[in-house]
């Protein structure tokens, strides 16, 4: 528990902070591309660079000013049908110079593609 304290106190509030909306994204689809947006705000003083996963790897970069929000348009492929499919998305900070924590933040995206007869 005295870490804890340590480490708050250390920390300055909203360190190397963004955040990430919305949390869960959840389609019933009709193709096999589907468009998926997210928004991004960095929370940090400072201009900070994000890379954008999707399934753990890294389709793009994002770099935004301090209290700036942008949405990311993501193409996400549901190849399989009639069943549900899991997409894990995240941004995560690129550190500047002399940083050395990382922030990511995950949406999950969960598409449904039926069968159309």
């Amino acid at each position: 528990m005295k870490r804890f304290f340590l480490l708050a106190a250390l920390l300055p509030p909203l360190a190397l902070a963004h955040s990430q909306t919305p949390r869960e994204i959840k389609k019933f689809v009709a193709t096999e591309n589907v468009p998926v947006a997210i928004d991004v705000t960095n929370l940090n003083d400072y201009t900070q660079t994000y890379e954008v996963i999707i399934e753990g790897k890294v389709v793009g970069t994002v770099s935004l000013k301090p209290d700036e929000t942008r949405k990311i348009q993501l193409n996400l492929k549901v190849t399989e049908l009639d069943k549900w499919t899991h997409k894990i998305v995240s941004t995560r900070s690129i550190p500047e110079k002399g940083q050395t924590v990382r922030t990511e933040i995950e949406s999950l995206v969960r598409l449904y593609r039926p069968t159309l007869k």
